[in-house]
């Protein structure tokens, strides 16, 4: 169901042994706030692998967030008032939907593709129907269906939205996530005006439950950032960035991420195999190149939110197409999370529902 990443495929030993490692060390220091910003060590960490991504960036450049979900309302609240459009891929995370629709902001989607991600020549035509406040935008593996923008494509967005005084909102999450050989860039690498925000996590790849992400605002930003920041939830969780900070500096995190990444790569091709070979004839899946999820488009006849629903009696979560959309699309799509190892339970979930969506043509 969730995009999830079980924990057996985590650093949950050696996570532990920093949390038991920090604690210990500081037992006062871990009982107080730490800097609304976040804890110093680990934003030293986090700055340090920004250069993967593509662009440089300082500790004092980064602010600690509750997950990516709180860095994504903190650049929204910057950078939109209520009314204002934001523009989306479709399809998207249903949580970016919700979020908008909690800040009172319009969604405007943006046609996107599973492979090139989302269309420049939709943005630019919408650019000038609509005013567009801001692009909340996943280029690397977004979420339901893996795309990965080309690069090119990623320095003409830029250039497209400062064109038209449009702020990005980029929610990198996945990144750390590709099968290809060198981490795909982030949109951020090519914001040379530095007018635009990045947001990711820890939350796909070392524990969703530490709820550790964190906000790169632009220079100009950083105040207001902070500030929204101490009204929304003051600071995030000392012992917990403590021992992130420990763990970034003293294991191996850049094995882990090796080893998870190739997990990933087996689990989504044994069960895009699966699905060519136990789901109705006509249905198309998504094989990306990165992140953890599919994207399953089945013929017509399929009605992917009765299939969740009889799935759903069977205990076997998968996720509706139209959960994606504000606006009632995707009715024969569903999304499947490759985030757990390959055993019988998963194969026989996916005869079962190939069996079931093939009931719906009569």
């Amino acid at each position: 169901g969730g995009a999830i990443i079980h924990t057996s495929l985590m650093p949950t030993m050696s996570l532990q042994k920093s949390l038991i490692k920090v604690a210990k060390q500081n037992p006062h220091k871990v009982m107080v706030y730490e800097p609304i910003a976040g804890n110093a060590g680990l934003r030293k960490e986090i700055a340090k692998r920004t250069i993967s991504g593509g662009f440089n960036t300082d500790a004092e450049g980064i602010v600690i967030t509750n997950g990516c979900t709180e860095a994504l309302a903190l650049a929204l609240r910057a950078s939109t008032s209520p009314g204002d459009i934001v523009a989306v891929e479709s399809p998207t995370y249903h949580g970016i939907l919700r979020m908008l629709e909690d800040q009172g902001l319009k969604v405007l989607e943006l046609a996107s593709t599973s492979d090139l991600g989302v269309s420049l020549e939709d943005l630019e035509k919408k650019a000038q129907s609509y005013k567009i406040k801001a692009a909340l935008l996943t280029p690397n593996f977004l979420n339901p269906v893996g795309s990965l923008m080309p690069d090119e494509n990623k320095e003409r967005l830029v250039q497209i939205c400062y064109k038209n005084n449009i702020t990005i909102i980029e929610d990198d999450i996945y990144s750390d996530l590709h099968f290809t050989t060198t981490r795909p860039l982030t949109l951020k690498s090519f914001d040379k005006k530095d007018k635009n925000f990045l947001c990711s996590s820890f939350s796909k790849t070392l524990s969703a439950g530490y709820r550790i992400g964190w906000i790169v605002p632009p220079e100009s930003e950083r105040e207001k950032i902070l500030l929204f920041k101490s009204t929304s939830s003051l600071s995030t969780n000392t012992v917990l960035q403590m021992a992130l900070a420990d763990h970034l500096a003293n294991h191996n995190y850049d094995r882990h991420l090796r080893r998870l990444r190739l997990a990933l790569s087996q689990n989504i091709f044994r069960i895009a195999e699966a699905i060519e070979k136990y789901f109705p004839q006509g249905t198309k899946v998504t094989r990306p190149s990165g992140g953890c999820l599919l994207w399953v488009e089945f013929p017509a006849y399929v009605n992917t939110l009765q299939l969740y629903t009889k799935a759903l009696k069977k205990n076997i979560s998968v996720i509706p197409g139209c959960a994606f959309s504000s606006c009632d699309k995707y009715m024969n799509c569903l999304r499947i999370n490759a985030g757990v190892p390959w055993n019988i339970e998963i194969e026989g979930a996916l005869i079962e529902i190939g069996k079931m969506a093939a009931q719906m043509k009569n």
